[in-house]
């Protein structure tokens, strides 16, 4: 099953899947009444936002820079990152959210007081670049502080060691108002100094998590995930780091008292693209409905896990997650058999029970890790391994393909999306250019019917999906 004493190392079919299941970004984002949809153009990480609604009717929001982005409960706003720049030590300690600047000040402290000596503090600052602990904004941060305090003289050795100062990159978070399809009022909250992955709102609409980092199988530097209040009724916009080592996907209990996330016990190699972590729950509203900042934390299995893995949590309490499904201890060739799809329900049976019978897993192979569950909580959309969507219902196994042939033309550009209505929205490559330019479309697909949202779009927006 899933449990294992060590981490072994895989063969090389298997990470030629971990980086298949990294290719598809997350671009589109339905309203919570499904009524409009902000979607990302362009590059994934560097986006342009336009709104559009179930007939394909589009807005320009004008708004650039979009690395991430999602919708408030009722749909009354959207959180969104948005890159941007500082040059100013003023600006960054005005805006640096505030987990974000106790790690700063850390640094600040501990390079600036020294650890007995120059020497030790220059490897110190090397031990932290070689093992993935500090980014490079973080160390450029320094060095904007610095400049700003000429009364610090640090040794030459120590100034030699921390990087030129340049302007830092980061990810101003901000919430919109959106009335329609326009967007109103701003409010920005904060900014943090790595990429962001994931947003979550909680079904309250007051607390929010963040995943942000560096994607691990790239350069090993973990995810971290970060609990953040969003400020409401004069209160500050505050957070806390609850996880050093998360991946991309974790989810709110439906009652938005916890919150369900995998996290690695340790980082992996770019050569080893699994780790052994834990599904954890963290208990952020204590039964009187208090906010815990520091949330005990309940383990409840142990997988393997990359930073894909996927979950998502139902009403009836079950958690649902993607990982690697084999059997321990095994040989090195024969560890891992294929990806699944597992469920556990803490309350009532605290085992894993895997949710594709064997006819399913082998018909759909190894998707890609990620998944959405339907609003009803009745189907579970997921990649299969050809690239077309396979629909599997939870009741039965049974599974269902939205594209009737398996060939290149069905490959996704996006990961799929349910609609509050049930529709299921991708974004598919065209088999030829249309009379319009396009090389793609975005559709809706309903009891087997496709629904093209991007017909009249402009060239340039389908385009933003091929980049």
């Amino acid at each position: 099953m899933l449990i294992m004493k060590s981490v072994i190392r895989f063969a090389t079919g298997f990470c030629l899947l971990f980086t298949l299941a990294g290719c598809l970004p997350d671009r589109v984002f339905w309203s919570p009444d499904g009524s409009v949809a902000a979607i990302i153009t362009g590059d994934q990480n560097d986006g342009h936002l336009i709104f559009c609604d179930a007939d394909g009717v589009t807005l320009d929001s004008g708004l650039d820079g979009i690395a991430h982005l999602e919708w408030l409960p009722e749909g009354r706003g959207i959180l969104v990152g948005i890159n941007r720049t500082w040059d100013q030590w003023s600006q960054i300690d005005a805006e640096l959210l505030d987990f974000e600047r106790a790690r700063v000040a850390e640094l600040i402290e501990r390079i600036s007081a020294g650890t007995g000596s120059e020497h030790g503090v220059v490897d110190w600052i090397n031990a932290q670049r070689e093992s993935k602990a500090l980014g490079p904004n973080q160390l450029l941060i320094v060095s904007h502080y610095l400049a700003d305090h000429p009364d610090i003289t640090l040794p030459a050795q120590v100034a030699a060691a921390l990087p030129p100062k340049e302007p830092v990159e980061g990810v101003q978070l901000v919430e919109f108002e959106v009335n329609g399809m326009q967007l109103g009022e701003r409010s920005e909250l904060g900014f943090v100094t790595e990429p962001v992955w994931a947003i979550r709102p909680s079904p309250h609409g007051d607390l929010a998590l963040l995943v942000y980092g560096q994607a691990f199988n790239q350069s090993s530097m973990p995810l971290k995930l970060a609990l953040l209040s969003l400020g409401r009724d004069g209160a500050p916009v505050q957070g806390r780091i609850l996880s050093p080592n998360s991946a991309f996907y974790p989810d709110w209990a439906r009652d938005g008292n916890s919150i369900v996330f995998a996290e690695a016990d340790f980082i992996t190699s770019d050569h080893q693209p699994f780790s052994l972590g834990k599904i954890r729950e963290a208990e952020v509203f204590n039964k009187e409905g208090v906010l815990q900042w520091e949330p005990p934390m309940t383990d409840h299995a142990i997988i393997l896990m990359s930073e894909q893995t996927c979950i998502r949590t139902l009403s009836d309490g079950q958690i649902l997650f993607s990982g690697p499904e084999g059997q321990f201890p095994s040989g090195v060739k024969d560890g891992i058999r294929r990806l699944g799809l597992f469920s556990l329900d803490p309350e009532r049976r605290p085992t894993v029970s895997s949710m594709l019978a064997y006819e399913t897993s082998m018909e759909i192979g190894n998707f890609g890790w990620t998944f959405e569950v339907n609003p009803e909580e009745r189907r579970v959309a997921l990649v299969a391994e050809d690239g077309r969507v396979a629909i599997v219902t939870l009741a039965d196994g049974s599974v269902d393909f939205t594209q009737p042939e398996a060939d290149t033309d069905s490959n996704l550009l996006t990961l799929p999306k349910w609609r509050a209505q049930g529709d299921l929205c991708l974004c598919l490559p065209l088999p030829e250019t249309t009379g319009n330019g396009a090389e793609a479309e975005l559709v809706l697909y309903r009891d087997g019917n496709k629904q093209s949202l991007s017909a009249n779009w402009p060239e340039s927006w389908i385009k933003g999906f091929l980049d």
